[in-house]
């Protein structure tokens, strides 16, 4: 029996290291589309900037050539990122809680300083999209931008694929611009994780074995991807301030072992 017992453990074992090597899997170091902010304003250029490294729109040695081109260290919205992109030829799509500027951002510190100057540009930007005929749907839940960013080597296994992310394989790989509440993204020290500071970081997939998103945060020094939980991410994405703002960019998939 006892040896049955450590047979049986042994496999154990063995199948919990296959795991968490699977998962250092999706982990990585990204130094090909890693950009690192250069201000504490600038998380929407650089996130926009990996997204063209990405979608080798541009290479690493015309990057600085790319960014949006803004002067006045005000941070950008969404729609900002959103219509550069598109004006570029990223294939992408936003969605969003507000199509506009919301009355409630007045009441919102972070926000106070550049409103009323914002206001004309953004709302100019949203006009100009819907010229376009750019696409700017509503909010996009967590559980649902899980699906979309599945990995695509869980695509056939049952176990962990969401329905979303098998039936929908349209031979396109994605990733995500997300805004969210950097103080309570992850816990940190001496941080009020009520107080609203708003943060661009690029989303590069969603594992279903851990139930973590693998992320870049420009505001690292490293290009090394980051975990964060589907409830911690839902959480900061729910913050007032954040209008659940999201930049879905796709590009043709690459093939990739499945897992």
């Amino acid at each position: 029996m006892l040896y049955f017992l450590e047979g049986v453990w042994g496999l154990v074992s063995s199948l919990w290291a296959q795991n968490e090597d699977d998962d250092q899997y999706f982990m990585g170091i990204y130094d090909d589309i890693f950009v690192h902010q250069s201000f504490r304003w600038d998380c929407g250029i650089a996130t926009t900037s990996m997204v063209l490294l990405w979608c080798k729109i541009v290479d690493p040695t015309g990057i600085n050539e790319a960014p949006l081109e803004f002067q006045d260290g005000t941070p950008l919205w969404t729609i900002d990122l959103y219509v550069f992109l598109r004006e570029r030829g990223v294939t992408c799509t936003m969605s969003t809680l507000a199509k506009g500027v919301e009355p409630a951002l007045n009441d919102i510190e972070w926000y106070k300083e550049h409103l009323d100057k914002d206001r004309e540009r953004v709302e100019a930007k949203f006009a100009l999209a819907d010229q376009n005929q750019w696409t700017i749907d509503d909010a996009m839940s967590t559980d649902e931008l899980a699906g979309v960013l599945l990995d695509k080597r869980y695509a056939n296994n049952d176990d962990t694929a969401t329905a979303k992310g098998k039936d929908e394989d349209d031979g396109q790989e994605r990733v995500a611009i997300v805004l969210v509440n950097i103080n309570n993204l992850v816990p940190r020290a001496g941080v009020d994780p009520s107080k609203y500071s708003g943060h661009y970081v690029l989303l590069l997939s969603y594992s279903p074995r851990s139930d973590e998103f693998i992320y870049l945060d420009p505001a690292k020094s490293t290009s090394a991807a980051k975990r964060v939980s589907r409830e911690a991410l839902h959480h900061s994405r729910q913050a007032v301030g954040t209008d659940m703002d999201l930049i879905v960019c796709s590009r043709n998939q690459l093939k990739l072992p499945q897992l």
